[in-house]
């Protein structure tokens, strides 16, 4: 597919906090998350265009016409048709259907125009459902239960593919991360493999096998994250809009 894009394209940075329910204090953490993932993507030299999934004011295709990447952040749960299943967990919070939806187009469109993708937790789920994947309701008690504690966040360690574009970009075999989820990716969408697990099993991150798309389940954008790591992925998502800018290309 043709994509012509100017130099000064801007990387679409898109998230939703304004959820049914969602409270004051959460959609200011996700505005704040917005701003900081903002800010490195600047220091790498990109421009940013933030939306607001639900109330983007454009529809996808339009957005990702001229965009030279695209960017997903964190938020509320996915609702459950968008992966052709019935409602199965009792917990899922601030679910926006429409909001969904956008997000996927956004994913479909950058992938069909071999746009780079970076998404972050329901970024990365939201990446696997625009591709056909599905997704585990709620995990349940565990490494990832952070409901029992009452602390949003969880430190783990994930093991990180050998031969996967995000063990080149980390430059590493395992990474303490930042977490804050009760769902994952079950089955994978299509085009994506596995690229790092948790020690129980849990998919922590995707990548496409055929072009630049990336999916992490954890926040390296949190402000107690690891700064080289976030450091590490943003310069490779930056590398990948730099090498996929040029004036036209045939995609």
């Amino acid at each position: 597919m043709s994509h012509t894009v100017s130099a000064t394209a801007p990387i679409v940075l898109s998230y939703s906090h304004r959820g049914p329910g969602a409270p004051q204090e959460f959609r200011e953490e996700l505005r704040a998350a917005a701003e900081r993932t903002a800010e490195v993507l600047r220091e790498q030299g990109c421009s940013i265009l933030i939306v607001d999934a639900s109330a983007p004011g454009e529809r996808p295709a339009a957005l990702m016409v001229q965009a030279a990447g695209l960017v997903v952040l964190g938020g509320a749960d996915i609702d459950p048709a968008c992966y052709d299943q019935e409602l199965a967990a009792d917990n899922l919070y601030y679910v926006d259907p429409a909001a969904d939806r956008f997000e996927i187009e956004l994913v479909r469109e950058a992938v069909t125009r071999r746009i780079p993708v970076f998404g972050i937790c329901r970024g990365s789920q939201i990446l696997n459902v625009a591709l056909g994947g599905t997704l585990i309701q709620d995990l349940g008690t565990g490494l990832h239960n952070h409901e029992i504690t009452g602390n949003p966040w969880t430190d783990h360690e994930v093991v990180i593919e050998s031969r996967s574009e995000l063990r080149e970009i980390l430059a590493a075999d395992a990474l303490t991360v930042r977490t804050g989820h009760h769902q994952a990716v079950d089955v994978l969408g299509a085009g994506l493999r596995a690229a790092a697990h948790a020690t129980d099993g849990v998919i922590e991150a995707v990548e496409h096998t055929e072009s630049w798309a990336i999916g992490v389940q954890w926040h390296p954008e949190e402000a107690h994250g690891d700064p080289i790591a976030l450091r590490r992925l943003f310069t490779g998502f930056a590398q990948a809009v730099s090498a996929a800018r040029p004036l036209t290309a045939e995609r």
